[in-house]
């Protein structure tokens, strides 16, 4: 099995630098549990 066969294409991500707040209204939006941060 390779990693392209597992891996998201496009994942939502991130910036960094973002609000802590922004992170949580996405993660909401998506209903996400975590979030790559980029």
């Amino acid at each position: 099995m390779k990693v392209r066969d597992r891996m998201t294409e496009n994942p939502i991500t991130i910036d960094l630098n973002a609000c802590v707040s922004d992170a949580f209204a996405l993660m909401k939006e998506h209903n996400f549990r975590r979030l790559p941060v980029m």
